[in-house]
């Protein structure tokens, strides 16, 4: 998957923001696209109004030619997606939309414009009913999400997926966990003993991505990228300590998951090493972009 110039579909998600910001530190080339006009991105300084494509839905293929046209990429990252935390999420036809057929109508177009294709897949592939899965388990989700995810997996020549987990700060919402725990602040919130995950920050997997992925002449397929195993409980506590949060955290036994992932193949592969939960929130913290007054701007 060497590369210079990529393409972020998505540029202003959770993701694909910090990959609109890290990506260039690594001497990348980084175009993005998203819904809205180019300015909603623009106006952060993350990139300049040149390399940002407007008007782009991921329902409508020709809008995302576009992109593809204006941009030539090397490479596509598909940082677009339904969550659980969406409204969206509940409906069967948004979801399969976005997250199952975008990533094959991507890969098409992929293929025409002889471009790499990037896919950002989830761990909630898998029922969660006992952790630390590999490549070689068969995806068992049984709810919306996690099926429509599993669906938009691609295994093609030229096309990469990434099994992952993150959390990180968002630029206009709020949905995910990260900003959801900062936002209790004063509160009291319950934190599960017995959910585990093994994902990675924001930051983490776009350093990983441009380190380890995009140079990459060897990877193709699915590939599980991940960090040690910990409860959400746990996880709360660090980010409490680390961002110096007055929030009460309630143990809680139940719901009693885990899908924590094993990266071993991606690691034998890269030499990729994950970083600990301590450095990954302690980057979080010192992390000096301005969430709070862009997402000002963002109202």
């Amino acid at each position: 998957m060497s590369t210079k110039r990529v393409l972020v579909l998505g540029g202003t998600g959770m993701l694909g923001h910090k990959l609109v910001q890290v990506l260039p530190d690594h001497g990348y080339e980084v175009w993005a696209s998203l819904r809205g006009k180019p300015v909603e991105l623009s106006r952060f300084g993350l990139l300049s109004e040149e390399r940002i494509v407007g008007g782009v839905e991921a329902t409508d293929v020709d809008s995302i030619r576009q992109a593809f046209v204006k941009s030539d990429p090397d490479v596509v990252v598909n940082a677009v997606g339904v969550v659980k935390q969406k409204r969206e999420a509940g409906n069967a036809t948004i979801s399969i939309e976005i997250n199952s057929l975008l990533p094959n109508r991507l890969y098409d177009l992929c293929r025409e414009f002889d471009s790499a294709l990037l896919s950002i897949s989830t761990d909630c592939v898998f029922k969660g009913d006992r952790g630390r899965y590999d490549e070689e388990d068969a995806t068992d989700a049984e709810d919306l999400y996690g099926r429509s995810k599993a669906l938009g997996e691609i295994r093609g020549k030229n096309a990469v997926t990434i099994r992952t987990s993150i959390i990180g700060r968002e630029l206009r919402s709020t949905q995910g966990l990260l900003e959801w725990f900062i936002s209790q602040n004063g509160q009291t919130v319950f934190g599960f003993k017995n959910a585990f995950f093994s994902g990675l920050s924001t930051e983490a997997l776009a350093n990983a991505i441009a380190r380890y992925v995009l140079p990459s002449r060897q990877l193709e397929g699915i590939y599980h990228v991940s960090a040690d195993r910990i409860s959400k409980f746990e996880l709360l506590k660090k980010i409490r300590a680390a961002l110096d949060l007055d929030i009460k955290i309630v143990a809680k036994g139940d719901p009693r998951i885990d899908r924590s992932l094993d990266s071993t193949r991606f690691s034998e592969m890269t030499g990729f090493e994950a970083p600990s939960w301590d450095d990954m929130i302690r980057g979080i913290a010192e992390d000096p972009t301005p969430y709070e007054e862009w997402r000002k701007l963002s109202t």
